[in-house]
C-alpha cells in the first residue's frame, strides 16, 4: 500500500513525537535508575570494612569514585564469584598494580589485581596481621599482633615469590608502621598487655635496632614535612580502678629524641597528616583536632566537633575523610570534608569502615 505524499509530513511528525516520547523515559538522566557499576577502581578510595567479628559478619571492600561521586560496596566479593573476605579486614593498600588485603581473623593476605579485584589467591599461617608496609619492589613488612597478644613480629614478604621470607621479633601488640629512610618505626601498644614504645627496624638488616618510649599504648604515628616523626598514644581508661588512668600523649622525635610533647585526653587515636605534610589530625576526648607543627599545645576548640572514627586525608583534594561505623552491626558511613570543616559528601559503605586508601 502506498500513501498519498500530503500524508507523510503528518505521519512523520506523528512518529517522531511518538520517538522522543519513549526517549524520555528511558533517559540515562531519569533518577529512578540505578548509576552503572564502577568496572575500574582509578581515580578514587579504597575503604577496608572490617566487618563484626562478634557475630561473624564478614568485612568487605568499598571503592567512591571521585569524578562521579558514586561508591561501589562489596567489590571483592562480586568479583570473585560472591565469596567472602573473612571478619576482621583490617587494611587495603595497592602496591603496583595488586591491592594487598589484611584479613586478622582468617590469618590471611589476599592478592587482587587492583584494576578488578580479581583474586591472585591468598597467603595464610599469619598470627593476626594488622598492617601492611612496602619496602620495595621486591618486599614488603606485615605487622602481626601475634597469637597470643603477647608477642609481636613483623614478618617480610617477598613479593615476587608471595612468601614470608623472614620474621623479626619486636615488643607485643606490634601494629601501624612508617617508613623514614632506611628506617621503619612500628608502634607497640602491648597487645593484651600494656607498652609504651616504638620499635626502630633498619630494612637494609631486617632487625629492630632500638625502641623509644613514647607514651603508654602508641596507637599511630605520621611524618610531618621536614621528615620528624610524630607519635600518638592511647593512654590508658581503667573503667574499675580510674587511678590506673593515664593520659594520651602527642609527641614529635628528631633524631629519635623527643622534641615536643602534648598531653591529650584518654582514648586519643588515629593520627593523619595532610598532604603538605604541616597540619596534623587526630581524635582527642570524641571530638576530631587539627593542629599545626609548630603549636605546643591543643586548640582550644576542635577542627569537628563530632564523633567519628578512622580518619584519613585523601592526598589528591586534601579532604579529611572520616568513618561513622554506626552501631558496628550495620552499614557504616563515610564522610568527607573539606579545609574548612564544611560536610561536601557523605555515603554508605559496609560494616564497621576502618582503613581506607587512596587512588
Amino acid at each position: 500500500m502506498f500513501l498519498h505524499k500530503p500524508f507523510l509530513p503528518s505521519i512523520l511528525l506523528l512518529g517522531l513525537l511518538l520517538v522522543a516520547s519513549c526517549q524520555v523515559n528511558i533517559s540515562a538522566d531519569d533518577e529512578s535508575l540505578p548509576p552503572p557499576p564502577i568496572t575500574d577502581f582509578e581515580k578514587g578510595i579504597f575503604i577496608a570494612n572490617n566487618g563484626n567479628p562478634q557475630d561473624g559478619t564478614s568485612g568487605s571492600i568499598s571503592f567512591y569514585e571521585r569524578i562521579g561521586d558514586q561508591v561501589e560496596n562489596d567489590i571483592f566479593q562480586k568479583a570473585n564469584n560472591n565469596r567472602l573476605l573473612g571478619s576482621n579486614v583490617r587494611q587495603v593498600r595497592v602496591w603496583n598494580g595488586f591491592a594487598y588485603i589484611l584479613v586478622e581473623d582468617a590469618n590471611k593476605l589476599e592478592i587482587v589485581r587492583a584494576q578488578n579485584f580479581v583474586t591472585q589467591g591468598a597467603v595464610g599461617s599469619f598470627e593476626r596481621p594488622r598492617f601492611f608496609l612496602p619496602i620495595d619492589d621486591q618486599k614488603a613488612y606485615i605487622s602481626q599482633w601475634g597469637a597470643n597478644g603477647l608477642t609481636g613480629s613483623v614478618e617480610v614478604f617477598d613479593l615476587g615469590r608471595r612468601t614470608v621470607v623472614k620474621s623479626i621479633p619486636t615488643r607485643g601488640g606490634a601494629g601501624q608502621m612508617v617508613r623514614q629512610g632506611n628506617f621503619v618505626y612500628l608502634v607497640n601498644d602491648g597487645g593484651i598487655q600494656l607498652d609504651s614504645v616504638i620499635s626502630k627496624i633498619n630494612v637494609q638488616e631486617d632487625k629492630v635496632v632500638k625502641v623509644i618510649d613514647v607514651g603508654v599504648a602508641p596507637q599511630s604515628l605520621q611524618l610531618d614535612q621536614n621528615g620528624h616523626l610524630w607519635v600518638l598514644s592511647r593512654g590508658v581508661q581503667d573503667q574499675v580502678n580510674p587511678d590506673n588512668d593515664r593520659p594520651g600523649r602527642l609527641i614529635r622525635l628528631v633524631d629519635d629524641v623527643v622534641q615536643t610533647d602534648i598531653e591529650l585526653g584518654k582514648g586519643a587515636a588515629d593520627l593523619v597528616a595532610n598532604q603538605p605534610g604541616d597540619q596534623l589530625y587526630f581524635r582527642n576526648e570524641g571530638w576530631i583536632y587539627r593542629l599545626g607543627l609548630t603549636d605546643n599545645r591543643l586548640p582550644d576548640v576542635p577542627f569537628l566537633a563530632r564523633a567519628f572514627t578512622s580518619l584519613a586525608v585523601d592526598p589528591w583534594s586534601n579532604h579529611l575523610v572520616v568513618a561513622d561505623p554506626a552501631n558496628f552491626q550495620r552499614p557504616g558511613d563515610v564522610l568527607i570534608f573539606d579545609q574548612n570543616g564544611r560536610e561536601i559528601s557523605k555515603f554508605q559503605v559496609g560494616v564497621f569502615p576502618l582503613y581506607f586508601w587512596f587512588e
